[in-house]
């Protein structure tokens, strides 16, 4: 009998490592995937010498409330130009509760070095124009939400020294939200982190690509825990 509990709580183990850390890898909170019959739109931060500065944002609407741990988004080099991207700005805001549908107060203001974005060849745009998969973990810069509300997630190319522009994000098919948002950027005291021209924003007739992905639900792990109390319960009880 020892043995088959032994046996039983190994195989449980494996299913809950599974189950959990499967989830944690691979569950989506949000998905608009690239449109490769588009392009992608600019939205770059030069900080040396070039202008104007654009930055676009999109929205989502959170679904359960969980912590926001992993981001990925697609974008290209505009022309196959290829600039120097030192890394990327993200920011989030709440959604505007009065007037148009558009980014309103600043929640998230991350600047992310390039070397901890993995990118990866993901196909080519309407233009021929390689079209890349970026994606960054928050890790210990976890973005919690509230359950039903609307955020705006925007996401910057810092590139000094690109001129022209260089970097372009990707369009996604408009069957999700609102269209996304156009917007400028202001030169701030950090030049890794611009500050927005809350006066400019401007509706498109597109949407962007990007993923969001979540923290399981503690509960998760606690039912796991419960089954496993249990059945060496069960067991210990027929001994």
């Amino acid at each position: 009998m020892q043995r088959v509990l032994t046996h039983l709580v190994l195989l449980f183990c494996l299913i809950a490592s599974g189950c959990v850390f499967g989830q944690f890898q691979t569950y989506k909170k949000w998905s608009q995937l690239p449109d490769y019959e588009s392009y992608g739109h600019q939205s770059q931060w030069d900080y040396t010498d070039w202008s104007p500065p654009i930055i676009r944002a999109d929205d989502w609407l959170c679904e359960n409330g969980l912590a926001i741990n992993k981001i990925r988004w697609w974008g290209s080099n505009m022309a196959d130009r290829e600039g120097t991207i030192e890394g990327f700005n993200i920011k989030i805001f709440t959604d505007s509760t009065s007037g148009p549908a558009e980014p309103d107060v600043l929640l998230y203001d991350e600047f992310f070095e390039i070397s901890d974005v993995t990118q990866t060849l993901s196909g080519t745009d309407v233009f021929g124009d390689k079209v890349f998969e970026y994606e960054v973990d928050l890790h210990s810069r976890l973005f919690e939400q509230e359950r039903d509300d609307i955020y705006w997630l925007s996401i910057v190319a810092v590139t000094p020294n690109a001129a022209p522009p260089t970097w372009g994000w990707q369009e996604a098919p408009t069957e999700n939200l609102n269209n996304s948002v156009v917007g400028t950027l202001l030169a701030s005291s950090d030049p890794q982190f611009p500050s927005v021209n809350t006066d400019s924003w401007a509706p498109e007739q597109h949407d962007l690509s990007f993923e969001l992905e979540v923290v399981p639900e503690p509960g998760t792990m606690v039912l796991l825990l419960s089954g496993l109390s249990g059945l060496v319960y069960f067991v210990r009880r027929r001994k």
